[in-house]
């Protein structure tokens, strides 16, 4: 019987976690007007390719099937305010904090859409092996792993949890 809810956890989890494109495409812009997360965004990577990969909409409750859960670093509740279909990132600019910005960029640009699209399935999971071992030869680096492992958990696939775990160490830890 666990099996069986776990299984239907992780696939509820699943269905969440990766909204088709279409899903995606179909949410609301925010507008014409340019804010204040727009130009953070063109700050940090360019007007260009933020005009090219960032859709930025007004609130996290347009994404489809949004994850709200507890944040084991602060033990308040949070939902997913950015997610990407692959090829784009969409922003909840309304329910999104500045500091927040630079965190996302690395979260979904950086992990989702760049390290999957420039190494192969081998090479990620290299990577992702590599990940969860230096956790345990770095005690600091360590309980950020073991933080992000659990906020992955939660919006993750027990197969994408170490995938989601890097993502949110480097959102939440960036170099």
């Amino acid at each position: 019987k666990k099996r069986k809810i776990k299984k239907q956890k992780d696939e509820e989890r699943a269905g969440r976690q990766n909204p088709s494109a279409i899903e995606l495409s179909n949410l609301p812009a925010k507008g014409t007007e340019k804010g204040r997360a727009v130009a953070i965004t063109e700050s940090i990577i360019g007007k260009e390719l933020t005009e090219y990969l960032f859709t930025f909409v007004g609130d996290y409750r347009a994404f489809p099937d949004v994850p709200v859960g507890i944040d084991p670093a602060t033990g308040k509740p949070y939902v997913v305010r950015a997610m990407t279909d692959g090829h784009r990132v969409y922003v909840a600019e309304d329910t999104i904090e500045e500091s927040e910005l630079r965190g996302i960029i690395f979260h979904e640009l950086g992990v989702h859409i760049g390290l999957t699209e420039m190494l192969d399935q081998t090479q990620f999971s290299d990577l992702l092996g590599a990940f969860a071992d230096f956790g345990h030869v770095n005690e600091k680096a360590g309980t950020s792993i073991r933080i992000a492992r659990e906020r992955a958990h939660q919006s993750a696939s027990d197969e994408d949890v170490m995938h989601e775990a890097l993502a949110y160490y480097l959102q939440f830890d960036p170099p």
